[in-house]
């Protein structure tokens, strides 16, 4: 796009730091690539007022960005990024500097926005849980390489490698070494199941619990191992009590000790009973 001049570019770039100029009213920021482009006052207005309303900032336009909270000036830069109505927005961490009950609802307007509007969006981010949520597609990059690229329910439930399943969700995903040393087993917080003695896949001691809300989150120590395991509040568990966990088989998910990539063939649990995990 270098050789493009600026205002032809198409392209709408929303900054993590707002950027928004400091000398001008929203009404200003927001209108500034119309007059760029010479628009008329009349339209210009129009299309300020519409975004406006949209991003429920109608009563701001007339103050300087140093009057606005962190929320109200990402609404700004959002609506100056959407007013020249451009082929292909930007995001580049908008929500960083919001509060977490902020960067829920902003996140939620963007969403509805975007499909609103039906502009190609590319949203980059850290947060996992803002990428799974608001996403179609996920393109997840470590260190430069892309390690997978799927709708945010192919990365949670097929994650094509061990960088993946390390990455996405929280609490991380649990990885056990198999005493073979050619598999690692990854199993979800969620999806261990308390059940007795005989049905058991892992036994361990609770030393740790803490309420996430709807849940209790368990550390579980086996032999020199710790792992995670998610159980209802209703579970009737306490810590220093020794607690026996199974799960569903279909919910394993299988990695190459070496290469860390995914698995389509694995042992069954019957056979990971008789040989063992390393923990």
């Amino acid at each position: 796009m270098n050789p493009i001049k600026t205002e032809q570019r198409e392209i709408g770039m929303v900054f993590q730091n707002y950027s928004l100029y400091p000398h001008m009213t929203v009404y200003e920021n927001i209108g500034f690539p119309l007059t760029m482009k010479k628009w008329s006052k009349s339209d210009k207005k129009q299309r300020i007022d519409d975004l406006a309303d949209i991003l429920q900032i109608k009563h701001l336009l007339d103050r300087k960005p140093r009057q606005l909270s962190g929320g109200q000036q990402q609404r700004a830069a959002i609506a100056r990024a959407l007013v020249k109505q451009p082929k292909l927005l930007l995001l580049d961490e908008p929500f960083s500097n919001v509060d977490a009950k902020l960067r829920l609802e902003l996140r939620e307007e963007l969403r509805q926005i975007q499909q609103r509007f039906g502009i190609t969006t590319l949203f980059v981010t850290h947060d996992q849980e803002e990428a799974l949520s608001i996403s179609d597609y996920v393109m997840l990059m470590s260190k430069g390489r892309l390690l997978q690229f799927g709708t945010p329910q192919q990365l949670y439930d097929h994650p094509q490698n061990r960088g993946v399943a390390e990455f996405v969700g929280h609490p991380p995903m649990n990885l056990l070494q198999v005493q073979s040393e050619q598999f690692i087993i990854g199993i979800r917080p969620e999806d261990w199941l308390v059940c007795e003695p005989d049905e058991a896949f892992l036994s361990g001691l609770v030393i740790s619990m803490e309420m996430t809300g709807r849940d209790f989150l368990l550390k579980v120590r086996c032999a020199e191992f710790t792992f995670r395991v998610i159980v209802s509040r209703d579970a009737n568990i306490r810590v220093g009590q020794e607690v026996h966990l199974r799960v569903r088989e279909d919910r394993l998910h299988w990695f190459d000790a070496k290469t860390g990539q995914r698995l389509n063939e694995w042992p069954s649990l019957v056979e990971m009973r008789f040989t063992g995990v390393s923990l």
